[in-house]
């Protein structure tokens, strides 16, 4: 069924909200004292396992596209290095040009 909030297909439940509406709102109904610890608790999770939350924002970066592929990181690394030897080149055609 799709959720009613949403519209997404899910298998949740037959009329129920997706989860993550159905988390969406629980938060939303949380006090702010309870909100405050909440983040304070990912907080040192996220310290304390820092692998753990590279996984999850790689996974969740490949999920929603806005992970940026190997090759294009690749191409974009070897383009700073091309730009970088460029202006030295430059640098030094131009110390070798006035002292002649």
């Amino acid at each position: 069924m799709a959720c009613p909030t949403c519209g997404r297909a899910h298998r949740r439940s037959q009329n129920g909200p997706c989860g993550a509406c159905y988390e969406r709102q629980r938060y939303t109904n949380q006090s702010e004292e309870w909100k405050r610890d909440y983040r304070a608790r990912i907080k040192a999770y996220n310290k304390e396992h820092p692998a753990q939350r590279k996984r999850w924002v790689a996974r969740w970066r490949q999920r929603t596209g806005r992970a940026n592929p190997p090759d294009w990181v690749a191409l974009c690394a070897a383009l700073k290095r091309l730009n970088a030897a460029v202006a030295q080149a430059e640098k030094c055609q131009r110390v070798c040009g006035t002292s002649q």
